[in-house]
């Protein structure tokens, strides 16, 4: 299983973070890529900063599905674009 898990801002120490935790507990039969969108807010704080990070999130999820991705995580506790 490929999966494809998006930072829904742009830290790289999260992103860094989230990749981290992902591979302490990832089966050995999954592969995964763990990315932020590459524009945007740092840090998702407000419904503001949601709306501005949802069209980057929208572009990585479409990215995904181009590359075959089996399925995609949005790695933030509040949803951005749902």
């Amino acid at each position: 299983m490929n999966i494809y898990v998006v930072n829904p801002n742009t830290s790289t120490i999260v992103t860094d973070k989230i990749s981290a935790s992902i591979k302490k507990i990832a089966r050995k039969d999954v592969n995964f890529v763990v990315e932020n969108i590459p524009h945007g807010p740092e840090s998702l704080e407000s419904f503001y900063d949601e709306s501005l990070a949802t069209p980057y999130l929208i572009e990585c999820v479409k990215k995904a599905n181009e590359l075959n991705f089996d399925a995609v995580i949005n790695a933030a506790f509040c949803d951005p674009g749902i």
